[in-house]
């Protein structure tokens, strides 16, 4: 085999890896998504859409919003809340109108009555600012903020008339499910180069026996 054959193969072998990198990341991204959209989704089912207009009414110290935590920290421990990478809670957030870009929280899973993040104002990206207005479940795919690679997704609690009245926001830290796939493409191209090592040298040994 000619340095130019080896060189042509090894240039195959990381093409494929890097394709294989690709795709990988997005099946994984996207199945960590629909996830995501899935538990937000079942909270949104879950919690009355006029617990949130007493609640933006009234405000926090009501039994509207007890009972609205409580079913959020609920959900929250059964899709796994207390793990490393579902850090972030759930969340239930409200626009002033159909057309909003910026949205005040209502109520938090891990976020106690007069906690000063509640004075914060959750903004969706553009990809799922979209899904938000056209009242429907979405994700985002893989972003990162302050450093870090997340996943978030949506899904809207829906009046009888088919207004908002809010929206369930979750958010996944991606790092860990993304170091692992780096981990195995890394694994792969290894295995890759070492069979490659060992196939070239017996290769030309059989060569010559045969010659």
């Amino acid at each position: 085999m000619t340095a130019l054959g080896a060189a042509a193969i090894i240039t195959k072998l990381m093409g494929t890896a890097v394709a294989f990198r690709r795709c990988g990341r997005a099946k994984l991204s996207a199945l960590h998504g629909e996830r995501l959209a899935a538990v937000a989704k079942s909270a949104g089912v879950s919690i009355p859409a006029e617990s949130l207009d007493v609640i933006a009414l009234q405000g926090k110290n009501t039994a509207a919003f007890v009972a609205a935590r409580i079913a959020l920290g609920k959900l929250w421990t059964v899709n796994g809340g207390d793990q490393v990478n579902l850090t972030y809670g759930i969340a239930i957030v409200r626009g002033a109108s159909d057309t909003s870009s910026t949205f005040r929280y209502l109520v938090h899973s891990t976020w106690a009555a007069g906690m000063s993040q509640y004075n914060s104002n959750w903004r969706p990206r553009p990809d799922l600012l979209e899904t938000t207005r056209a009242k429907r479940a979405g994700y985002t795919p893989v972003y990162e903020l302050d450093g870090v690679k997340i996943l978030t997704a949506a899904a809207p609690i829906l009046r009888e008339d088919g207004s908002a009245a809010g929206f369930v926001v979750t958010t996944l830290d991606a790092t860990s499910f993304l170091d692992d796939l780096e981990d195995q493409i890394l694994r792969l191209a290894a295995l890759s180069l070492l069979a490659f090592a060992i196939a070239v040298p017996l290769s030309i040994w059989l060569g010559r026996r045969l010659s």
